[in-house]
C-alpha cells in the first residue's frame, strides 16, 4: 500500500509539473514510477522495519527536493513559449536515491547498531547530495531559469578566484548570515542522523 501512495503521489506530481505529453509518454512513466515507487520502499519492506526506526525525514526530504526541484523550475521558467516539457527523469531518480539511502541506513545500521558513527555516516553522504538542488534554486533565484548546458558550462568555466570576488560584493553582515546558515543546517543535519542512530532506550 506504501508502494501505491508513493506512485500515486509521483505521478499526479509528473503530470503537474510537464506540459505536452503524450498519452504513450504518460503510459510509459507510469510503468516506471510503479516499478520505481516499488524500489523506494522495497528495503525497509524486506528489512521489516518499522517506521519509526527510521530518519524518514532525512531520507524522503531529500529525495522529494530532487524530485521536485528542476521539474518546478523548468516549468515556471519555460511554460510561457515551451510546446513540451518533460522531466521524467528526475522523478526516477528521486525515487532511486531514497531506495538506496534507505539500504544504505540499514546497512550502515547492521554494521553499527545504535551507533552514532551510522548517524554521522550518513549525514556525511546526504549533505553533499542536497547541495546540487539547493544549488540549483540558488542559480535560478540569480538568473530566473533552470540550469541548462549553457549555465551548465558557464558554472563550469568559473573560476574559484571569481567565485570569491562574487561573494566579496555582498555587505560583511549578509556572508556572516549565509556562512552561519550553513554551518548550523550541516550541524542540525548531523544531529538529526546521530539521534536516529542512537535512540534513546525507554525506561
Amino acid at each position: 500500500m506504501v508502494a501505491v501512495a508513493v506512485w500515486a503521489a509521483v505521478y499526479l506530481l509528473y503530470l503537474g509539473l510537464s506540459k505536452g505529453l503524450s498519452a504513450s509518454a504518460r503510459h510509459q512513466q507510469a510503468s516506471r514510477f510503479a516499478i520505481a515507487s516499488v524500489l523506494a520502499v522495497a528495503p525497509f519492506a524486506v528489512a521489516g522495519v518499522e517506521r519509526s526506526d527510521i530518519p524518514l525525514g532525512a531520507i524522503v526530504g531529500l529525495s522529494a527536493l530532487w524530485c521536485l526541484t528542476y521539474p518546478v523550475i523548468d516549468l515556471f521558467s519555460r511554460r510561457a513559449h515551451a510546446t513540451e516539457i518533460d522531466n521524467k527523469m528526475d522523478f526516477a531518480f528521486g525515487l532511486y536515491l531514497c531506495s538506496l539511502l534507505s539500504a544504505l541506513w540499514l546497512a550502515l545500521q547492521a554494521l553499527w547498531p545504535g551507533n552514532a558513527v551510522a548517524g554521522a555516516f550518513m549525514a556525511a553522504v546526504e549533505i553533499p547530495l542536497a547541495w546540487i538542488p539547493l544549488g540549483q534554486i540558488v542559480y535560478a533565484a540569480i538568473y530566473g531559469r533552470g540550469v541548462d548546458h549553457d549555465g551548465l558550462r558557464l558554472v563550469m568555466n568559473t573560476y574559484p578566484s571569481e567565485v570569491w570576488e562574487y561573494l566579496r560584493s555582498f555587505p560583511l553582515w549578509a556572508s556572516l548570515v549565509g556562512v552561519l546558515g550553513c554551518l548550523g543546517s550541516t550541524a542540525l543535519w548531523f544531529v538529526w542522523d546521530i539521534g536516529a542512530a542512537t535512540p534513546v532506550a525507554a525506561g
